[in-house]
């Protein structure tokens, strides 16, 4: 059997830390719900275990800075977003 997640829930919310994985075993994706809204910083990364994207959300909406990386981890794109766009 292959571990693609770790999920937590509370009175039937998506709520708290949550882990997908890729079927090699790498961590794919971390992020956190509060309440069935994401939360703080969202992190994906390919399968050999680079950083991919960076994805902060407030209240469920994606808010602040949003990152995407190359392959050898450096910015190739930064956006500001405004909450909720």
């Amino acid at each position: 059997d292959t571990l693609i997640s770790i999920r937590q829930y509370k009175e039937g919310y998506d709520h708290g830390k949550w882990k997908f994985y890729h079927k090699n075993g790498q961590i794919e994706t971390l992020g956190e719900f509060d309440m069935g809204k994401r939360i703080g910083k969202w992190k994906s990364y390919d399968n050999a275990g680079s950083i991919k994207s960076i994805i902060n959300y407030k209240s469920g909406l994606r808010d602040g800075i949003s990152e995407s990386f190359w392959g050898n981890g450096k910015i190739f794109k930064s956006k500001a977003l405004e909450h909720g766009v």
